[in-house]
């Protein structure tokens, strides 16, 4: 009984080993043959109008002949140039093609052969990093054979069209000015880098003690400037804004602009310039715009009052009777001192009295103007201008000493008027922009 069990497992493993003997036959033989290609371009890298070579494979794994294999497609923006080379020359028993394609690669490849294909493109314009496609396209040939009787045997050729598309891989066309600078970037970048580092170091440093110079100056000047500020030009400012404030309500009410109170702070602005450039020469702030703008503003008050300039009678007697009054006082000790008579005014000192008759015949006349630059509204707008500029000047230094310093306030007429002083001084927009940032509207 056991030699029957041994006899048929032994029989069992023979059937199961020959089944998949010829399982697998008949899978090797069924199994479909591919014609594949692969291809590469030379470089990742050309100029305009310049050569890219590339080469690709051709292999024939089908049992059919391929005929008229031929590159229908290009990548965009690419030539190809003529006269393709091929390796090995396949032997092809018809020679003859029905192709009119301009791009021919070979008439004909036997099955189970492959082919090499090289040649250049030329690339037109720049453009960045794209991949390379090429189409391929040929006749796939096969001859089947067709029973015709004994012993005779009749053969049938069947075509097929067939395509493949082949990567070449990436390439980027770039400019010919840019080929040749990067030929020198690698010697070029490095050299760059440090001059510019040094450069840099140098502007650092000098910015540095140019700042630190600024700083030893300021440490220097700071008492002083306070000193200028409290002994002239916060006495000047309010002087100004006196004058401004006078002339304001009587041009509001409709009055004459002459009164014993503008009188005052005419005389009182006066002075407290007489006695600014008599001691110091003039405004020296912290910034070179203040400089400027106040200068320009006073420039344009003296013109408004003394249009014909100092040799006028006007200013002769304002010169005098400025020197009279004292620089840090108020109208109410003014009246005390000089007024006789307040209507109509009569004044003790000969003086002033012949100052105050020359200035009200002034003003009484700028009333009447019909000339814009010489109205009093014009001469308002200056006083306020030449006051807010002296006192950012002022606050300026005190930035040093609190946390927060209050903003200049100036309404559009008065801003207007600076902007315009500030262009015809030659004071650049981004520096006039950097001067009235802090600034706040009325």
């Amino acid at each position: 009984m056991m030699r029957y069990f041994a006899a048929g497992g032994r029989i069992m493993m023979r059937v199961i080993v020959l089944t998949v003997i010829l399982t697998t036959l008949t899978v090797a033989q069924t199994a479909p043959s591919t014609v594949s290609a692969t291809g590469k371009v030379s470089s990742h890298f050309t100029a305009e109008k310049g050569l890219v070579p590339f080469a690709f494979t051709i292999r024939n794994d089908s049992a059919a002949e391929l005929r008229d294999l031929q590159i229908v497609n290009l990548p965009n923006g690419y030539d190809l140039l003529p006269q393709l080379s091929i390796d090995p020359t396949p032997a092809c028993a018809d020679t003859s093609s029905q192709s009119a394609n301009p791009n021919p690669i070979y008439k004909c490849l036997p099955a189970g052969q492959s082919l090499v294909v090289w040649g250049n493109f030329q690339a037109q314009s720049t453009h960045k990093a794209q991949t390379l496609l090429i189409v391929l396209h040929w006749k796939a040939r096969t001859k089947t054979a067709i029973p015709a009787g004994k012993n005779n045997t009749q053969t049938e050729t069947e075509e097929k069209e067939s395509s493949l598309a082949v990567d070449l891989g990436e390439n980027e066309v770039q400019s010919w000015w840019w080929v040749d600078v990067s030929d020198y970037l690698p010697f070029v970048v490095p050299v760059i880098a440090a001059l510019a580092i040094a450069v840099l170091t140098f502007l650092f440093n000098w910015r540095l003690a140019s700042n630190s110079r600024r700083t030893e100056v300021l440490k220097q000047m700071l008492t002083q400037m306070q000193n200028y500020g409290s002994k002239f030009y916060m006495p000047m400012s309010s002087a100004a804004q006196g004058l401004e404030e006078e002339l304001s309500e009587n041009l509001n009410n409709r009055k004459n602009p002459a009164t014993p109170q503008s009188f005052f702070f005419f005389l009182l602005l006066q002075r407290t310039m007489l006695d600014l450039l008599g001691e110091i020469g003039g405004a020296f702030f912290s910034d070179n715009r203040g400089e400027v703008l106040a200068g320009a503003c006073w420039g344009e008050i003296f013109n408004w009052f003394y249009p014909e300039g100092r040799a006028t009678t006007l200013y002769l007697t304002a010169y005098a009777a400025a020197k009279v009054i004292t620089p840090r006082s108020d109208f109410e000790e003014f009246s005390s001192r000089f007024v006789v008579q307040p209507d109509p005014l009569i004044l003790a000192n000969p003086t002033i009295d012949r100052c105050w008759t020359e200035f009200a015949k002034s003003m009484s006349k700028r009333q009447n103007s019909t000339n814009q630059s010489e109205k009093v509204a014009e001469l308002i707008i200056l006083l306020s201008a030449f006051s807010k500029v002296v006192d950012c000047e002022i606050n300026r230094v005190n930035k040093y000493w609190y946390p927060s310093v209050v903003s200049t306030r100036a309404n559009p007429d008065v801003r207007k008027k600076l902007h315009q002083l500030a262009s015809d001084g030659k004071i650049s927009r981004w520096k006039t922009f950097r001067y009235f940032w802090p600034w706040e509207r009325e």
